[in-house]
């Protein structure tokens, strides 16, 4: 996410990540647990981004798979799952390419 705040030339910009390496509170097979993945919460708590630049900043940032997870029931969770590499049903990445979006109940 360096990339990111260097390209928008604000060195101060605060960006809200929710996920890291962790080993609790995710699925079984999660990248989280290997170091792998990290989750950055939705506009709503990061205004600006979209999902056009945060799919342009991941990819240049050596992600190599991710998605936007929504929650319907519960909004506040809504975030961008990032990960280097595609499995655990997480889709590939592509410079150019919208972030897929995977609604969960």
């Amino acid at each position: 996410m360096i990339r990111y705040l260097t390209s928008t030339g604000n060195q101060r910009l605060d960006l809200l990540i929710t996920g890291g390496a962790e080993t609790t509170g995710h699925s079984k097979n999660s990248h989280h647990s290997k170091g792998q993945a990290c989750d950055i919460a939705s506009a709503k708590f990061n205004p600006g981004l979209t999902n056009e630049n945060v799919g342009t900043c991941a990819v240049s940032c050596g992600f190599g798979s991710g998605q936007y997870e929504m929650f319907p029931r519960y909004p506040n969770r809504d975030h961008w799952h990032l990960q280097l590499e595609p499995g655990n049903g997480v889709p590939k990445i592509l410079p150019g390419d919208p972030i897929p979006i995977r609604r969960f109940p």
